[in-house]
């Protein structure tokens, strides 16, 4: 019996201050049974029983997802897909990413 590779991924981790409020807001909302984004798999980061970001796993490529994405998740999500990620990390103390690729940063 021939065994298979484990497949293993990389994580991009950039801020949550690239997220206006309102994507905020509908990340709040999604879980990782019923996520308002169809094709992304949306989980909770807690830590000390603080919400202080997501895991994002993407379940089909950026360029292929034609719902209602917000476009500050859409830049994270094709920023993500160029660098061959295949999780996001949007963390509170995450690091704000260079707006020459592609990501603003919104004040909260």
């Amino acid at each position: 019996m021939a065994l298979n590779k484990p497949e293993i991924g990389t994580i991009m981790t950039v801020s949550t201050a690239h997220l206006t409020p309102n994507t905020l807001k509908r990340l709040e909302t999604a879980d990782m049974y019923d996520s308002t984004f169809a094709n992304i798999a949306c989980y909770p980061k807690i830590l000390d029983g603080e919400n202080i970001g997501w895991f994002i796993y993407p379940c089909i490529p950026s360029s292929q997802i034609h719902e209602d994405i917000p476009e500050d998740l859409k830049a994270i999500l094709d920023l993500a897909e160029f660098c061959n990620a295949s999780v996001i990390c949007l963390d509170s103390d995450g690091p704000i990413v260079d707006r020459f690729l592609g990501l603003k940063a919104y004040p909260h």
